[in-house]
């Protein structure tokens, strides 16, 4: 988990097109966010936080699922019982 406004500014690419332009992602999701949208079979995000330590994170895909991010696998199953 990074600090609130440690950020890096990526341009979010579907396919080969650019979807939403330059927009700014915790450092810490930048890898899983430039995999998910740039995979084989893309899978487009809408928006994202990685909780800053404070709390669960999540990234939301297009579709409307959301995936949780957690620190850790304690921290997951504390809640998600």
């Amino acid at each position: 988990m990074c600090k609130r406004g440690d950020t890096k500014l990526i341009t979010v690419h579907h396919t080969g097109s650019i979807r939403h332009g330059n927009v700014f992602v915790d450092k810490c999701l930048v890898n899983i966010i430039c995999a998910l949208n740039t995979a084989d079979v893309p899978i487009p995000t809408e928006s994202s936080c990685c909780g800053h330590g404070e709390k669960a994170g999540y990234i939301k895909l297009s579709d409307g699922q959301i995936l949780g991010i957690y620190p850790n696998k304690e921290s997951f199953l504390e809640n998600n019982p």
